[in-house]
């Protein structure tokens, strides 16, 4: 069987993480990247991998505490953003280096939203990291990218699952990597005792941070509780996470009805939260595992229709 891939990587937040464990599947299992497309956090991995640096992205990710992250992101609170992420960034461009799109042997895409030309913008040549930088711009999260005409955000705001830059390439299979599954979601990893005595000391500061902030981040009754049953009123964060999965999940079943990929490797939603980047491991291993039985069924549906 020819093994050549066009792979299309979804956004997802930290549950990104899932499609490094994906890719190493496929690369264990003989399967070759063609071309290779992303939003968002699949962007990112998609970027680090058509360029050769995704080993070193992965260990980075792996060694991180929860305090490392929460003390990674600033929190800017300002008008375009809650959080700068200047941190992060700097971390991903000494990562990266001066990589320009144009000179990988993979072909990438990273899909970026221009908010003023209210259009998906596919960011094909020039620097890899401000692509990266623009696509995961998380609207009202994450400070956007500006340039002289556009305001460059999230690609996952009008197309979380890019398979259209990938179609005009030669390939014998076009696989998705969906971070956005609505499935349910096992926990089989286990955390060490060094895990758990961080989550310890990162609960403390972060009853800190909700205490600060609670007007944003935090959960309150309505008078309604005297009724049948109690009604939690979203808090900021909670609503938005909520109002942009079900965005990105009706464009993601509308973009599969429509081009009917070989291929779809699901990662359950519920693996992580949108910060839960600490969770690289088990979420890198929910990746491997999701793409472990997708490739065992479809394998083994090749090898039924052979006999």
């Amino acid at each position: 069987m020819n093994k050549t891939v066009a792979l299309v990587l979804t956004s997802g937040s930290a549950r990104g993480l899932a499609h490094i464990g994906a890719i190493e599947e496929l690369e264990a299992r003989g399967y070759r990247v063609q071309v290779i497309s992303g939003s968002s956090m699949g962007a990112v991995v998609g970027g680090l991998y058509a360029a050769g640096k995704l080993d070193l992205y992965r260990d980075w990710m792996i060694s991180l505490s929860r305090m490392d992250v929460f003390n990674l992101f600033d929190f800017a609170f300002s008008s375009s953003g809650l959080i700068k992420a200047e941190r992060v960034f700097e971390e991903m461009a000494r990562i990266l280096g001066d990589a320009q799109i144009e000179d990988f042997e993979i072909p990438f895409t990273a899909v970026v939203t221009d908010v003023l030309a209210k259009k998906e913008v596919w960011m094909q040549q020039g620097s890899l990291f401000k692509a990266i930088r623009a696509s995961v711009a998380v609207p009202t999260i994450v400070t956007p990218v500006y340039t002289d005409t556009q305001i460059l955000v999230d690609g996952g705001v009008l197309n979380p699952m890019p398979i259209e830059p990938v179609l005009g390439y030669e390939y014998d299979l076009l696989i998705v990597v969906n971070t956005n599954a609505e499935i349910p979601y096992h926990n089989k990893y286990l955390p060490t005792p060094e895990e758990q005595t961080d989550a310890e000391v990162y609960e403390g500061r972060l009853a800190q941070f909700r205490k600060k902030w609670s007007k944003y981040l935090t959960y309150s009754s309505t008078p309604e509780t005297d009724q049948t049953q109690k009604i939690a009123k979203l808090g900021y964060m909670s609503l938005l996470n909520k109002a942009v999965d079900l965005m990105e999940n009706r464009i993601i079943d509308l973009s599969i009805e429509k081009h009917q990929p070989d291929m779809v490797i699901n990662v359950s939603r519920e693996v992580c939260s949108m910060f839960e980047f600490h969770k690289a491991k088990e979420v890198i291993e929910a990746g491997r595992s999701a793409a472990k039985e997708t490739l065992d069924n479809f394998e083994g549906e090749l090898n039924k229709r052979e006999l």
